[in-house]
């Protein structure tokens, strides 16, 4: 990435009241079909976050979220959340202060001091209608491009949006301003353990980065392999945000009354490159990665799996996910990988997350939890089949998946403990099941997914929900709780980002989360990606272990060296 000097600005500042009749500003820009050349011109700039669609790619998703330059971010580690805040001139972050309290509570207590979006079920304005400001960007061609599309300027109050979408109850803007970031699969130990008092402790600037994790890997002496350096937690408090409409070929950057108009600056004069509408490329940025190695052999495998059936005989579990990890050093830009991994497999839940010298990138096709008005909808993935080159016997392959017993089973485990996991926030009587054993195919598999919808209780919030339904069942086992210690004891090394998830939490309490599969970390040195599945009473070594490896296999074969 290139550097860029930061034009001077006002230490970047949260309001704590809001008003009913409070206006977001939404500013029309050029529409793209592949969101990269969007991301292209801002990922450069500070903790830079992509939620993408996959499009034009995947068939399935339908809104891109971009965001840059966060005014307030919390980083979980060792037991304890510090809160950093955007700092003048430079868009440093200083350390506000060091908390063990739950790290959602103060995601949470973050989201509350923000202008409230309002839901918009009931309003007629369909953003169509919603006058689109046309000054605002620097370059004369992009302005003229937005103008055609102008209505004659007016105000667009918070919640003058209709919802669309009758498949999945989205509003136009998902997202206005709130949470973007990353929960890794260990967080839930945080859920559970962190004091209920306010414990804090103050960190001075010198302090400031006692959370950063050094880029250097570590060894495990156990179980010899690099472990790297992820927080259980990096989320950034975004008052502004792209959004990309791919159903309505629309798209705009939402900005709350917060936001710091010269952040708003910095945004428009970047994608006034959009213009030239030539930024298709990471430019001359190259990556080279050594090969790929598991950290288990084929035999530790199939031990580990025995372990497994030992314990699902015993009457322990019924079904455990097990993962095997994949690791390489590597040199140079991630993103240049990631490029070529979201055109390969495009999935709709995919992100990529630029953390300073760390990187995030996540092809995954899994949505974890949604809730939008109240509203929640949950899609476990359980069931996988590989796919074939010829269309015919993909086809029957695809049938096949649908009516396999086994695969079944598995799926029907996970919607039952999902309803469970989002019946102790739901209303009761509301939960049901939209959709069992739908198919979904995708670039390299196809898969088994389950619908589950429900209604959120008015004393419940999404983070609420979300703790309390962390990490996901369809990645973690049955029952859950006896599932992961077994995940605890029979992996080797910890989950980090894998298995946790991706997303965001705006600022009404509207979300919309990831399950983190498919997914690489790189942490300026060590590439790690894992494939995993769930194991249950018949699952057999050598089928278990090959789909392990058609889940990733794509990931493996785009990161592994060319000769």
């Amino acid at each position: 990435a290139q550097a860029h000097e930061m034009p001077k600005c006002a230490p970047c500042q949260s309001s704590n009241e809001y008003s009913d009749t409070t206006m977001i500003k939404v500013t029309a820009i050029p529409y793209q079909a592949n969101c990269e050349a969007l991301f292209n011109l801002l990922r450069d700039l500070p903790f830079a976050c992509w939620l993408d669609s996959g499009k034009p790619g995947s068939e399935y998703g339908r809104y891109d979220i971009i965001s840059a330059l966060p005014a307030t971010r919390l980083v979980t580690a060792d037991n304890q959340t510090t809160v950093f805040d955007c700092q003048s001139p430079s868009y440093d972050y200083l350390a506000r202060g060091r908390y063990n309290e739950n790290p959602l509570s103060l995601i949470q207590a973050e989201l509350k001091k923000l202008t409230k979006t309002r839901n918009a079920a009931n309003n007629n304005t369909a953003i169509d209608d919603i006058a689109i400001e046309d000054t605002a960007l620097e370059d004369t061609a992009l302005k003229n491009t937005i103008a055609k599309k102008a209505m004659p300027e007016r105000s667009f109050a918070v919640d003058a949006v209709e919802s669309t979408d009758d498949n999945n109850g989205h509003h136009d803007i998902p997202f206005s301003g709130g949470a973007i970031g990353y929960f890794a699969y260990d967080l839930h130990k945080h859920l559970k353990n962190s004091a209920s008092s306010n414990d804090n402790q103050d960190v001075s600037p010198d302090n400031a980065n006692i959370h950063q994790k050094s880029n250097a890997e570590s060894l495990d002496p156990e179980v010899g392999i690099l472990n790297s350096n992820f927080d259980d937690m990096q989320v950034g408090i975004y008052h502004w945000a792209i959004i990309q409409d791919h159903q309505r070929q629309q798209a705009y950057i939402t900005s709350l009354p917060e936001c710091n108009p010269l952040t708003l600056e910095i945004i428009k004069g970047k994608l006034s490159g959009l213009a030239n509408h030539a930024v298709t490329s990471a430019n001359s940025a190259t990556i080279e990665v050594e090969p790929l190695a598991a950290t288990l052999s084929k035999e530790q495998y199939s031990a580990s799996l025995s372990a497994i059936n030992e314990y699902i005989l015993a009457g322990d579990t019924y079904q455990v996910n097990f993962a095997q990890r994949f690791q390489a050093k590597y040199k140079g830009d991630p993103y240049v990988a990631y490029q070529q991994l979201r055109e390969a497999m495009a999935s709709p839940f995919s992100a990529y997350l630029q953390l300073g010298d760390q990187v995030i990138m996540s092809l995954s096709p899994e949505r974890f939890l949604q809730v939008i008005d109240h509203q929640v909808l949950a899609q476990p993935i359980k069931g996988t089949l590989r796919r074939d080159k010829n269309p015919e016997i993909d086809k029957h392959r695809g049938v096949a998946l649908q009516n396999d017993e086994k695969n079944r089973a598995e799926n029907l485990m996970i919607v039952d403990l999902l309803r469970n996991d989002i019946g102790q926030h739901c209303n009761p009587g509301s939960i049901s099941v939209k959709t069992l054993f739908g198919l979904q195919s995708f670039p390299n598999v196809h898969h088994l997914v389950s619908d589950i919808i429900g209604t959120l209780k008015t004393e419940s919030s999404s983070i609420d929900l979300f703790r309390d339904c962390f990490p996901g069942g369809s990645i973690t086992g049955a029952p859950k709780k006896r599932a992961m210690e077994i995940i605890e004891e029979l992996e080797s090394g910890s989950r980090g980002v894998y298995c946790g998830s991706i997303g965001y939490i705006n600022n009404n309490g509207d979300m919309d989360t990831n399950i983190a599969i498919r997914t690489v970390s790189c942490d300026g040195e060590l590439l790690t990606c894992w494939g995993g599945g769930g194991i249950v009473a018949d699952s057999n070594a050598d089928d278990e272990y090959q789909e392990s490896l058609d889940k990733i296999n794509r990931i493996l074969d785009i990161l592994s060296p060319k000769a």
